[in-house]
């Protein structure tokens, strides 16, 4: 299995565990959380996302968890899309820590930028990473 172990100044981000499925129950039931992803999951969907994309040899989405409380508040995902021209980098947070800081200390991390440098096939190609910041106001008509 492919093994990530990220840490910032508040924040964990490494491989899924099953014992995380409450935590993340947390995230991927909230209605507001989802609004711009996909429908709300059930436990049982949960479960199934964290089987099928957290706990295989290389997982495509990663848990954070903040350090202190060894709560886990979301998903990291990063993966090659199927055109073979496209990452997807980003990351999904317990509305309870929006506008709190966490989304930019996790992807303004150096140690995160030279993992996907040198884990993400770029196939000759220089990559450019961009900071979102506040995709949340980007995205929020209301």
């Amino acid at each position: 299995m492919h093994h990530m172990k990220l840490i910032t100044e508040r924040l964990l981000i490494r491989n899924m565990k099953i014992s995380d499925l409450e935590d993340l129950y947390l995230v991927y039931s909230n209605d507001q959380v989802m609004k711009y992803v996909e429908p709300t999951f059930s436990l049982e969907k949960t479960r199934e996302f964290i089987e099928k994309f957290g706990l295989i040899g290389t997982p495509l989405v990663y848990s954070i968890e903040v350090k202190n409380t060894s709560k886990v508040i979301g998903h990291f995902i990063y993966h090659f899309f199927e055109d073979n021209k496209t990452y997807e980098i980003g990351f999904i947070l317990n509305n309870q820590y929006w506008n709190k800081g966490y989304g930019k200390g996790a992807m303004t991390t150096y140690d995160l930028e030279k993992f996907i440098c040198e884990n993400l096939p770029f196939r000759g190609q220089q990559p450019y990473l961009y900071h979102a910041t506040d995709l949340h106001g980007v995205l929020s008509s209301d």
